[in-house]
């Protein structure tokens, strides 16, 4: 139903509202430890920011530098996320098909990704 409440509010253009929800759903899903929804939505605001930029490079205003900036920031939130999930889930769950070399990797990028500081629901132990 979200995702129906999200599409609503994009025809409707309200990509404010659209984006906080979007917002919400990925505090929600860091809440319930659910890294992989938590990636996705990450995914969908970044999507939704570059969208709002409609400038090319040199014309652009400074609003649009920001939303290509949180852009960014929120691609690389859910590079994180998703990381994270394949190690949540290769150490939360009984059983994995996961390969160890590919969670291996999924650290590997977490260590050098979270050199200063590490975002919310994400622990470094």
């Amino acid at each position: 139903r979200f995702d129906e409440a999200q599409v609503a509010f994009k025809r409707a253009k309200k990509p404010e509202k659209s984006m906080r929800m979007l917002k919400e759903l990925a505090q929600s899903a860091i809440m319930e430890q659910c890294y992989d929804d938590a990636a996705y939505y990450m995914w969908l605001l970044a999507e939704e920011n570059a969208g709002l930029v409609k400038a090319p490079h040199p014309s652009r205003s400074r609003r649009e530098a920001q939303l290509l900036e949180e852009t960014e920031h929120f691609r690389r939130l859910s590079q994180i996320y998703f990381a994270y999930a394949i190690i949540s889930k290769y150490t939360d769950e009984p059983f994995s098909s996961l390969e160890p070399e590919s969670v291996f990797n999924a650290g590997r990028f977490l260590i050098n990704s979270l050199a200063h500081d590490s975002p919310f629901g994400v622990s470094r132990a």
